[in-house]
């Protein structure tokens, strides 16, 4: 059966999941049959290649490339990571002797170095495991990537869909989708224009600066800084990696983010998540610390953040052709919901959504629409299906690396206790958690492990309730890691709500 016709020039989804198999099980899962049994027709009885960050976060790969019959799997990798890794039958490791890297901007440029295919014998590797060039390429990044050494990638986003993700575009991608937003300026990265640009925009809490896309991408709010002085240090930071900078007033508010799946034939738009976003006390550095979707504003702003994701979706549909999972970041400030950031990709927060689903990946409608632009159900039916699933699936975990410590290997703890609803910085939060011996009546686990950078500090709530933040949680967890562990984050603040 054919997955689309053509009806006047348009694609139009015909509704497969009709069809008898599988025809007792619940609709997503349905969905989930149907999307794997594309995938298997794409991978089965092929050599498979997957790019990832470390072994750690292939393991969901390697174990879906094995259930989709991959003649054989090759993982390109950095280390080993925190987290459970794959079984080691049938795949091969090549760990890669990268630079040492500080920061995840560090991180993510090495990477397109090496997608970029700069030969540090990567090549000679490839040919060795796949000499016929017939391998499927699965990039567990969040880059673009429309070939490797002359393999095809399997669900990378385009590099056209990269370049999207210059923080100095949103305010262009804002005003075509009519979507409030906070004023902005770029400007050269010339400090006489950036404090110019500062003085216009402050509104007696500082200003926040941004770095362009002009050395690449950047993320993890490595290249963004809040500025209350006269800027010289951030300036000092920010203007060797950029032409430009993006300024626009510091936001008071619940950071938070929305997201949305693209089809040719409709946009599909999920439910918020709580951006875990700390400061170390004192400074302009932000550190981006997890993910929630235990948390739950209003209905009314929850209905404005799912609004501005849909006409976001939509112009990226219509003017950039623009398939697959987006994500926008931004604060609920007590005006409601202002965007300020654009992830077009499969980000964190949509990640964090689909691991909270049972029996179904949203990772895998993801590439789908990558590669085939269409779901077999309509989207309207598809978003409701998934907002209901993710309502009653709350998920969300705090994750922090540091560079005062190495880990060898991952250590876990259970903890006990309760950082209370408002408490929003560090000394809030001294000793709200401790380390308990019996797992039964745990409030949370704590782990550490290896990371690019040191070490990886990862904690689960056991015991939130649904509407609660995890920032005090998060701020409760790194204390007691540098406790326990030496990790050196020191006196941390969260942003208030103040919605």
């Amino acid at each position: 059966m054919r997955e689309t016709e053509r009806h006047g020039g348009r694609k139009i989804g015909r509704n497969l999941l009709s069809v008898p198999d599988h025809s007792q099980l619940p609709p997503l899962q349905r969905l989930s049959k149907h999307l794997a049994a594309r995938r298997r027709d794409d991978i089965e009885g092929r050599p498979v290649v997957i790019l990832a960050p470390v072994l750690a976060s292939a393991t969901r790969h390697v174990e879906q490339a094995r259930e989709n019959g991959a003649a054989r799997i090759l993982v390109i990798t950095r280390g080993d990571g925190t987290g459970p890794l794959p079984e080691p039958d049938r795949i091969t490791v090549h760990r890669l002797a990268m630079s040492p890297v500080h920061d995840v901007v560090d991180e993510v440029r090495a990477w397109q170095h090496l997608l970029r295919e700069s030969d540090d014998g990567v090549g000679a590797v490839l040919d060795a495991f796949d000499p016929e060039a017939r391998a499927v390429v699965i990039v567990a990044l969040a880059l673009g990537a429309d070939s490797f050494y002359e393999r095809r990638t399997y669900g990378a986003r385009s590099e056209t869909q990269e370049r999207l993700e210059d923080k100095t575009l949103s305010r262009e991608l804002w005003e075509a989708a009519g979507v409030p937003h906070a004023p902005e300026e770029v400007v050269p990265a010339r400090l006489d224009e950036v404090r110019g640009a500062a003085a216009r925009l402050d509104r007696g809490v500082g200003t926040v600066w941004s770095a362009d896309a002009s050395e690449g991408l950047n993320g993890g709010a490595v290249l963004v800084r809040h500025v209350t002085d006269d800027g010289a240090a951030a300036y000092e930071a920010l203007a060797p990696h950029a032409e430009r900078l993006r300024l626009m007033p510091y936001l008071e508010g619940v950071p938070c983010s929305i997201h949305g799946q693209v089809a040719d034939d409709g946009v599909a738009v999920l439910r918020p998540v709580e951006l875990v976003m700390l400061q170390p006390h004192g400074s302009d550095r932000f550190r981006q610390a997890g993910i929630s979707s235990w948390w739950d504003p209003a209905p009314a702003d929850r209905d404005q953040m799912r609004a501005t994701a849909r006409a976001v979706g939509e112009v990226l549909a219509r003017r950039h052709h623009y398939r697959g999972s987006f994500g926008i970041d931004g604060i609920l400030t007590a005006e409601g919901f202002i965007p300020h950031e654009l992830n077009p990709r499969h980000s964190g927060g949509i990640s964090t959504l689909g691991k909270g689903l049972e029996r179904f990946s949203l990772l895998d409608t993801h590439q789908h629409l990558l590669i085939h632009g269409t779901l077999p159900l309509a989207m309207t039916q598809f978003e409701d299906l998934v907002v209901e699933a993710c309502d009653a699936a709350r998920i969300g975990s705090a994750y922090l690396a540091t560079e005062a410590v190495q880990a060898a290997k991952t250590t876990t703890v259970h903890v006990c206790g309760h950082p209370g609803p408002d408490a929003l910085v560090t000394d809030d939060v001294r000793g709200a958690l401790q380390v308990v011996d019996d797992e039964a009546g745990a409030t949370g686990q704590l782990e550490i492990g290896p990371a690019s950078m040191g070490a990886l500090v990862r904690f689960t709530p056991l015991a939130i309730e649904p509407g609660e933040r995890l920032a005090p949680w998060a701020l409760a967890a790194y204390e007691l890691a540098d406790r326990l562990w030496g990790t050196g984050y020191g006196d941390l603040v969260a942003q208030p709500q103040v919605r």
